[in-house]
């Protein structure tokens, strides 16, 4: 038995969440429109999908040309197969697995478009893609991805975000509905939530491999989530001690250089000023660490002394 991919596997969890929370968006986006839009702006992308959708549906290439040259379907197109078609329409074009729907506090309704990966190494790149931004591959000044807000609204779409799962070892829904929640509750457009923690059925030692594969900014944004102080110092300290605890000491200095307060000091007083700012932080850190792990001594005993009560 073939093993399915651990995206997709990632993506399937999400949707399942989606349904049993009922929050899936009852929006209908129909064939026709998805491929107009898309070829009128988003062409290059339409075209790379093209070159794959035919895998998943033999018909799909014959159909959109249907479609672009303004003429109808055949009559016997199967229903499901035009809806299970504009998906993967959605997802190769528009970066998009699945939309829920959520009221925000003043009782609007929040469309919410999710990409959804497992792999936290390409949540930049995807970040970087729902915001319209250049792929770095891309020759300069051409951007394939520059409309790609534009259509998110023209399909009533109001917000984007990357979401970063386990699927071996998922968020509980509480989690997941909170951070949408929080995210269809303000201004901005796009979101990158990472929820991604190693397999929780793996050795201590294969976690803490996964764990040190991830990039110092990766590291940093996973140890800074939950993190609720407002004092910079304090945050640094507590993502140290995380860090620590994994035992990533020799990556701590690269998980700290990624702090915006670190690189503000950077900007403005140096890199030597950074590097003293993070060696006090560790120092501070590696005391506190070491102090925990000494074992507690019971109480001296008096000479002479009846210790029983």
């Amino acid at each position: 038995m073939v093993e399915k991919p651990q995206g997709e596997l990632a993506e399937e969890w999400v949707k399942e969440f989606a349904r049993r929370n009922r929050i899936l968006s009852k929006q209908d986006y129909s064939l026709e429109q998805v491929v107009i839009a898309f070829n009128n702006k988003l062409q290059l992308r339409l075209h790379s999908a093209r070159l794959h959708v035919d895998k998943f549906f033999p018909f799909a290439n014959d159909w959109l040309d249907l479609i672009l040259n303004d003429r109808s379907l055949p009559e016997r197109s199967s229903q499901q197969s035009k809806i299970e078609l504009t998906h993967k329409l959605l997802d190769l074009v528009l970066a998009t697995d699945l939309v829920v729907a959520l009221k925000d506090n003043r009782g609007r309704t929040q469309e919410i478009a999710i990409d959804v990966t497992a792999d936290p190494q390409k949540e930049q790149e995807k970040l970087n893609t729902i915001q319209g931004r250049r792929k770095d591959r891309d020759p300069n000044k051409f951007n394939r991805n520059r409309n790609i807000p534009e259509i998110r609204e023209s399909l009533g779409i109001n917000k984007h975000l990357v979401l970063v799962v386990n699927p071996n070892s998922p968020p509980t829904y509480e989690r997941l509905l909170a951070e949408l929640h929080g995210f269809a509750n303000v201004s901005t457009q796009t979101r990158l939530i990472n929820l991604w923690v190693p397999n929780l059925e793996k050795s201590r030692s294969e976690q803490q491999s996964e764990i040190s594969a991830l990039m110092p900014q990766e590291l940093w944004r996973k140890y800074n989530q939950g993190i609720t102080t407002r004092s910079d110092i304090q945050r640094q300290v507590a993502i140290a001690q995380k860090a620590l605890q994994e035992g990533l000491q020799a990556k701590l200095p690269d998980i700290l250089a990624c702090d915006p307060f670190v690189q503000k000091v950077q900007r403005e007083q140096g890199g030597e000023k950074a590097r003293k700012h993070i060696q006090i932080v560790i120092r501070a850190v590696n005391v506190k660490f070491e102090a925990s792990q000494q074992p507690s001594q019971a109480p001296k005993r008096e000479q002479g002394r009846d210790t029983q009560l």
